[in-house]
Protein backbone atom coordinates (compact mmCIF):
# COMPACT_ATOMS: atom_id res chain seq x y z
CA UNK A 1 0.00 0.00 0.00
CA UNK A 2 0.92 3.60 -0.92
CA UNK A 3 1.17 6.25 2.22
CA UNK A 4 -2.54 8.50 1.12
CA UNK A 5 -1.57 12.19 0.24
CA UNK A 6 -4.11 14.33 -0.05
CA UNK A 7 -4.08 18.26 -0.42
CA UNK A 8 -5.94 20.15 2.16
CA UNK A 9 -8.01 21.51 -0.59
CA UNK A 10 -9.31 17.84 -1.45
CA UNK A 11 -9.63 17.26 2.22
CA UNK A 12 -12.12 20.63 2.67
CA UNK A 13 -14.06 19.52 0.23
CA UNK A 14 -15.04 16.64 1.59
CA UNK A 15 -15.34 17.26 5.07
CA UNK A 16 -17.31 19.91 4.93
CA UNK A 17 -18.90 20.03 8.14
CA UNK A 18 -15.28 21.11 9.31
CA UNK A 19 -12.64 23.56 8.82
CA UNK A 20 -9.36 21.79 8.06
CA UNK A 21 -6.26 23.88 9.38
CA UNK A 22 -3.57 22.37 8.55
CA UNK A 23 -2.10 18.87 7.37
CA UNK A 24 0.06 17.47 10.95
CA UNK A 25 2.92 15.19 10.73
CA UNK A 26 1.51 11.91 9.32
CA UNK A 27 2.99 8.12 9.74
CA UNK A 28 2.27 5.04 8.00
CA UNK A 29 -0.85 4.63 5.33
CA UNK A 30 -2.91 7.39 6.81
CA UNK A 31 -3.07 11.47 6.10
CA UNK A 32 -3.62 13.18 9.11
CA UNK A 33 -4.92 16.89 9.77
CA UNK A 34 -5.87 19.66 12.71
CA UNK A 35 -9.43 20.45 12.11
CA UNK A 36 -12.14 22.91 13.84
CA UNK A 37 -15.72 22.96 14.28
CA UNK A 38 -18.13 24.81 16.27
CA UNK A 39 -15.06 26.37 17.74
CA UNK A 40 -13.64 22.68 19.25
CA UNK A 41 -10.68 21.19 17.73
CA UNK A 42 -9.88 18.01 16.42
CA UNK A 43 -7.64 15.77 14.91
CA UNK A 44 -9.17 14.48 11.32
CA UNK A 45 -6.94 11.08 10.51
CA UNK A 46 -7.88 9.72 6.54
CA UNK A 47 -6.92 5.94 6.85
CA UNK A 48 -6.93 3.43 3.61
CA UNK A 49 -9.68 0.63 3.93
CA UNK A 50 -7.08 -1.77 2.29
CA UNK A 51 -5.91 -2.15 5.81
CA UNK A 52 -9.77 -2.83 7.25
CA UNK A 53 -8.78 -5.74 9.68
CA UNK A 54 -6.10 -3.29 11.51
CA UNK A 55 -8.17 -0.31 11.37
CA UNK A 56 -11.15 -2.37 13.02
CA UNK A 57 -9.29 -3.20 15.72
CA UNK A 58 -7.90 -0.04 16.60
CA UNK A 59 -11.47 1.18 16.55
CA UNK A 60 -11.91 -2.16 18.92
CA UNK A 61 -9.19 -0.72 21.32
CA UNK A 62 -10.08 3.00 21.36
CA UNK A 63 -13.89 1.92 22.48
CA UNK A 64 -12.34 -0.56 24.78
CA UNK A 65 -9.75 1.59 26.85
CA UNK A 66 -11.09 5.14 28.55
CA UNK A 67 -8.37 6.91 30.25
CA UNK A 68 -7.13 10.62 30.42
CA UNK A 69 -3.70 9.64 29.27
CA UNK A 70 -4.32 7.88 25.92
CA UNK A 71 -6.44 10.49 23.18
CA UNK A 72 -9.60 9.41 22.27
CA UNK A 73 -11.78 8.48 19.37
CA UNK A 74 -14.62 10.43 19.08
CA UNK A 75 -16.09 9.80 15.47
CA UNK A 76 -15.24 7.34 12.52
CA UNK A 77 -16.72 6.38 9.08
CA UNK A 78 -16.48 6.39 5.24
CA UNK A 79 -15.91 9.12 3.05
CA UNK A 80 -14.77 9.77 -0.87
CA UNK A 81 -11.53 12.16 -1.09
CA UNK A 82 -10.56 12.96 -4.91
CA UNK A 83 -13.30 10.28 -5.63
CA UNK A 84 -11.33 7.32 -3.39
CA UNK A 85 -13.04 5.81 -1.06
CA UNK A 86 -11.16 6.38 2.94
CA UNK A 87 -12.11 5.52 6.48
CA UNK A 88 -12.11 8.57 8.83
CA UNK A 89 -11.63 8.82 12.70
CA UNK A 90 -11.94 12.24 14.54
CA UNK A 91 -10.19 12.36 17.42
CA UNK A 92 -9.72 14.57 20.59
CA UNK A 93 -7.39 17.37 19.95
CA UNK A 94 -4.49 17.09 22.91
CA UNK A 95 -3.13 20.40 23.66
CA UNK A 96 0.65 20.39 23.92
CA UNK A 97 3.61 19.24 22.11
CA UNK A 98 5.04 16.19 20.59
CA UNK A 99 7.53 15.07 22.36
CA UNK A 100 9.85 14.17 19.16
CA UNK A 101 9.50 18.02 18.30
CA UNK A 102 10.79 19.01 21.74
CA UNK A 103 13.87 16.56 21.90
CA UNK A 104 15.16 16.23 18.42
CA UNK A 105 14.02 20.10 16.96
CA UNK A 106 13.76 22.27 19.90
CA UNK A 107 17.09 19.81 21.95
CA UNK A 108 14.94 20.13 25.74
CA UNK A 109 16.10 18.18 27.99
CA UNK A 110 14.07 17.40 31.00
CA UNK A 111 14.80 17.45 34.51
CA UNK A 112 14.28 14.33 37.08
CA UNK A 113 10.53 15.34 38.21
CA UNK A 114 9.45 15.45 34.41
CA UNK A 115 10.90 12.25 33.58
CA UNK A 116 9.49 10.88 36.91
CA UNK A 117 5.98 12.36 35.69
CA UNK A 118 6.11 11.47 31.86
CA UNK A 119 6.95 7.73 33.16
CA UNK A 120 4.11 7.69 36.00
CA UNK A 121 1.90 9.06 33.02
CA UNK A 122 2.89 6.41 30.55
CA UNK A 123 2.60 3.47 32.91
CA UNK A 124 -0.86 4.56 33.36
CA UNK A 125 -1.53 4.60 29.54
CA UNK A 126 -0.55 1.32 29.35
CA UNK A 127 -2.02 -0.13 32.32
CA UNK A 128 -5.41 0.93 30.87
CA UNK A 129 -4.08 -1.03 27.12
CA UNK A 130 -3.40 -3.96 29.08
CA UNK A 131 -5.54 -4.49 31.91
CA UNK A 132 -8.31 -6.03 31.59
CA UNK A 133 -7.87 -5.83 27.94
CA UNK A 134 -4.65 -7.74 26.85
CA UNK A 135 -3.47 -5.21 24.21
CA UNK A 136 -0.26 -3.63 23.72
CA UNK A 137 0.34 -0.62 21.85
CA UNK A 138 3.89 -1.51 20.33
CA UNK A 139 4.45 1.17 19.27
CA UNK A 140 5.75 4.34 21.94
CA UNK A 141 7.84 6.25 20.63
CA UNK A 142 8.23 10.18 21.21
CA UNK A 143 6.00 11.40 17.76
CA UNK A 144 3.20 9.03 19.61
CA UNK A 145 3.25 11.27 23.11
CA UNK A 146 1.82 14.47 23.39
CA UNK A 147 3.48 16.66 26.43
CA UNK A 148 0.33 18.93 27.77
CA UNK A 149 1.67 22.55 29.26
CA UNK A 150 0.63 21.06 32.53
CA UNK A 151 3.15 18.60 32.25
CA UNK A 152 1.30 15.38 31.94
CA UNK A 153 1.46 12.99 28.84
CA UNK A 154 -0.93 11.29 26.11
CA UNK A 155 -0.49 8.27 24.46
CA UNK A 156 -1.50 8.45 20.35
CA UNK A 157 -2.44 5.77 17.80
CA UNK A 158 -3.25 2.82 18.30
CA UNK A 159 -2.79 1.47 15.05
CA UNK A 160 -0.70 -1.07 15.42
CA UNK A 161 -1.48 -2.45 18.70
CA UNK A 162 -1.18 -6.26 19.35
CA UNK A 163 -4.39 -7.60 20.81
CA UNK A 164 -3.30 -10.55 22.69
CA UNK A 165 -6.90 -12.45 23.04
CA UNK A 166 -7.28 -12.46 18.79
CA UNK A 167 -5.17 -13.80 16.46
CA UNK A 168 -2.18 -12.16 14.99
CA UNK A 169 -2.61 -10.13 11.77
CA UNK A 170 1.10 -11.39 10.97
CA UNK A 171 1.98 -14.83 10.13
CA UNK A 172 4.46 -16.55 13.06
CA UNK A 173 8.16 -15.86 12.07
CA UNK A 174 7.53 -12.20 10.58
CA UNK A 175 8.28 -9.36 12.57
CA UNK A 176 5.37 -7.52 13.01
CA UNK A 177 4.42 -3.62 12.51
CA UNK A 178 6.48 -1.37 14.53
CA UNK A 179 9.03 1.49 14.09
CA UNK A 180 12.39 1.01 14.00
CA UNK A 181 14.82 1.46 17.04
CA UNK A 182 11.58 1.53 19.23
CA UNK A 183 11.00 -2.05 19.36
CA UNK A 184 11.57 -4.30 22.28
CA UNK A 185 13.61 -7.15 22.02
CA UNK A 186 10.81 -9.68 22.10
CA UNK A 187 8.69 -8.05 19.03
CA UNK A 188 12.15 -8.16 16.81
CA UNK A 189 12.85 -12.07 17.63
CA UNK A 190 9.19 -12.68 16.85
CA UNK A 191 7.98 -13.58 19.97
CA UNK A 192 4.31 -12.53 19.58
CA UNK A 193 3.14 -14.48 22.38
CA UNK A 194 5.30 -13.18 24.86
CA UNK A 195 4.21 -9.78 24.68
CA UNK A 196 2.72 -7.69 27.57
CA UNK A 197 2.61 -4.50 28.97
CA UNK A 198 6.49 -4.90 29.43
CA UNK A 199 7.59 -4.63 26.19
CA UNK A 200 5.50 -1.14 25.99
CA UNK A 201 7.80 -0.45 29.02
CA UNK A 202 10.52 -1.04 26.90
CA UNK A 203 9.21 1.89 24.70
CA UNK A 204 8.58 4.26 27.36
CA UNK A 205 12.01 3.55 28.55
CA UNK A 206 13.37 4.92 25.23
CA UNK A 207 11.66 7.85 25.38
CA UNK A 208 12.70 8.76 29.11
CA UNK A 209 16.50 8.12 28.28
CA UNK A 210 16.18 10.40 25.10
CA UNK A 211 14.51 13.01 27.14
CA UNK A 212 17.15 12.80 29.57
CA UNK A 213 20.09 13.01 26.94
CA UNK A 214 18.28 13.89 23.66
CA UNK A 215 20.17 10.31 22.80
CA UNK A 216 18.55 7.28 21.84
CA UNK A 217 20.64 4.26 23.92
CA UNK A 218 20.62 1.98 21.37
CA UNK A 219 21.71 4.56 18.24
CA UNK A 220 18.04 3.82 16.96
CA UNK A 221 19.94 0.38 15.81
CA UNK A 222 17.78 -2.64 16.16
CA UNK A 223 20.95 -4.78 16.13
CA UNK A 224 21.71 -3.07 18.98
CA UNK A 225 18.46 -3.96 21.33
CA UNK A 226 18.85 -7.67 20.53
CA UNK A 227 22.73 -7.68 20.57
CA UNK A 228 23.49 -8.15 24.63
CA UNK A 229 27.57 -6.85 23.77
CA UNK A 230 26.24 -3.57 23.57
CA UNK A 231 25.62 -1.70 26.28
CA UNK A 232 23.98 1.82 25.98
CA UNK A 233 25.70 4.12 28.55
CA UNK A 234 23.43 5.05 31.24
CA UNK A 235 21.62 8.89 31.52
CA UNK A 236 23.85 10.11 34.25
CA UNK A 237 27.10 9.26 32.58
CA UNK A 238 25.54 11.29 29.50
CA UNK A 239 23.89 14.28 32.19
CA UNK A 240 25.29 14.69 35.79
CA UNK A 241 21.79 16.70 36.72
CA UNK A 242 20.31 13.27 36.35
CA UNK A 243 19.58 11.84 39.93
CA UNK A 244 21.52 8.56 40.05
CA UNK A 245 18.09 6.57 40.80
CA UNK A 246 16.31 8.34 37.92
CA UNK A 247 18.86 6.92 35.78
CA UNK A 248 19.01 3.67 37.41
CA UNK A 249 14.86 3.37 37.21
CA UNK A 250 15.43 4.33 33.34
CA UNK A 251 17.98 1.58 32.75
CA UNK A 252 15.48 -1.06 34.36
CA UNK A 253 12.67 -0.29 31.90
CA UNK A 254 15.58 -0.92 29.36
CA UNK A 255 16.40 -4.59 30.44
CA UNK A 256 16.45 -6.32 27.49
CA UNK A 257 14.98 -9.27 29.21
CA UNK A 258 11.48 -9.13 29.81
CA UNK A 259 11.27 -10.76 32.97
CA UNK A 260 14.01 -8.07 34.35
CA UNK A 261 11.75 -5.31 33.57
CA UNK A 262 9.08 -4.25 36.70
CA UNK A 263 6.54 -7.25 36.47
CA UNK A 264 3.76 -4.91 36.30
CA UNK A 265 2.06 -1.37 36.77
CA UNK A 266 1.53 -1.40 40.47
CA UNK A 267 5.20 -2.46 40.74
CA UNK A 268 6.46 0.05 38.29
CA UNK A 269 4.40 2.77 39.92
CA UNK A 270 5.93 2.03 43.37
CA UNK A 271 9.56 2.30 42.00
CA UNK A 272 8.70 5.76 40.63
CA UNK A 273 6.95 6.94 44.33
CA UNK A 274 10.25 5.65 45.64
CA UNK A 275 12.58 7.83 43.15
CA UNK A 276 10.42 10.87 43.70
CA UNK A 277 10.69 10.74 47.43
CA UNK A 278 14.81 10.64 46.95
CA UNK A 279 14.82 13.09 44.26
CA UNK A 280 12.78 15.73 46.56
CA UNK A 281 14.76 14.69 49.25
CA UNK A 282 17.93 15.86 47.17
CA UNK A 283 16.54 18.91 46.02
CA UNK A 284 15.46 20.18 49.36
CA UNK A 285 19.09 19.60 50.83
CA UNK A 286 20.59 21.64 47.77
CA UNK A 287 17.75 24.48 48.51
Amino acid sequence: MMPLNFTKHSVQKSFLEYQIIKPLKSGGFKSTYFAKQNGNRYVLKILDPKDIVRIKREIRAFKLVTSPYVARLLRYGQRKVEGKGVIFFVEEYVNGEDLDTLICDKNRLFDNLEILRFLNCGILAIESLWNPHKIVHRDIKPSNIIIRPDGDSVLLDLGIARHQTLSPLTPSGIIGPGTPGFMSPEQLKCIKGALDLRSDFFGLGICAYMMATSTHPFQANDYHIVEVDFIPKSPRELNQKIHVDVSNLIMKFLERKIYKRPRNSEIALGLIMQVKKEVMKNEKRNE
